[in-house]
């Protein structure tokens, strides 16, 4: 599935009333715990869904909803996509964590009170995991 440029332009134009509705359920099956609900997309374009949830940093949330689901019932292609993205998503945050971790070490040698504002450690406080969302840096 590729992700071109323009995709706020491109998804306004096209009328993803039906993907955006798709990405909130998703959303809400997340946060309402372990069941897992309806998650077949019915004629929905996956690279809209995948671009909406990308745009909005959701996509991992949306993987783990889609998790939730049987096998057969997961939308393949969209699963596969979201299942890369929060590989890549491991893998920037935990350059973030490491560069957290360096970045503490000094200041607290140096005893300069600090706070990580966002970044992986943030997203630990508030998901109880380091890779909901990728981090491009650390505050």
């Amino acid at each position: 599935m590729a992700l071109p440029d323009g995709s706020y332009e491109r998804l306004r134009a096209a009328g993803c009333a039906g993907e955006v509705a798709y990405v909130q359920a998703c959303l809400r099956l997340f946060f309402a715990g372990p069941g897992a609900g309806d998650v077949s997309m019915r004629h929905l374009d996956g690279e809209k869904i995948a671009e909406i949830a990308r745009l909005n940093k959701v996509a991992v949330f949306v993987l783990k909803a889609l998790s939730r689901a049987p096998a057969l019932q997961r939308p393949t292609k969209l699963f596969q996509w979201l299942d890369t993205y929060r590989r890549k998503t491991v893998s920037m945050n935990a350059s973030c964590i490491m560069d957290s971790m360096a970045i503490q070490d000094v200041l607290r040698a140096s005893e300069i009170d600090f706070v990580f504002l966002k970044g992986p450690f943030q997203q630990q406080l508030l998901y109880d995991d380091h890779f909901m969302k990728p981090s491009g840096d650390v505050d």
